[in-house]
């Protein structure tokens, strides 16, 4: 049972490098890292169903963050409203002064 075993573990090894290898020559190496990033990290983390969704996840994310860099990077800033004019209040009479020296 053991080689059996060891065929399967060593025929798993071989297809998931080889994967990664042509995933080099398809995609960019920063993609590529970053998804070998994900499927590790979230598979420590959440084990088998993290290695289900670690590419989906790590894609929407790369994609929400492309946006917001993009948006942020090449949209000019609004510019802000004027305020709106301030009434200046009539002077008031100094009423003390009315009563004293009038």
């Amino acid at each position: 049972m053991i080689p059996v075993v060891l065929g399967i573990f060593l025929a798993g090894q071989a297809i998931a490098a080889m994967c990664c290898l042509l995933s080099h020559r398809v995609a960019r190496p920063a993609q590529s890292r970053w998804v070998m990033f994900a499927i590790t990290a979230f598979g420590y983390l959440f084990g088998f169903v993290g290695l289900l969704i670690a590419v989906p996840l790590a894609a929407a994310i790369g994609v929400v963050i492309r946006f917001a860099i993009r948006e942020h990077l090449f949209t000019p800033p609004e510019p802000s409203p004027a305020p709106p004019p301030q009434e200046i209040p009539p002077p008031r009479k100094n009423w003390l002064k009315a009563v004293f020296w009038n």
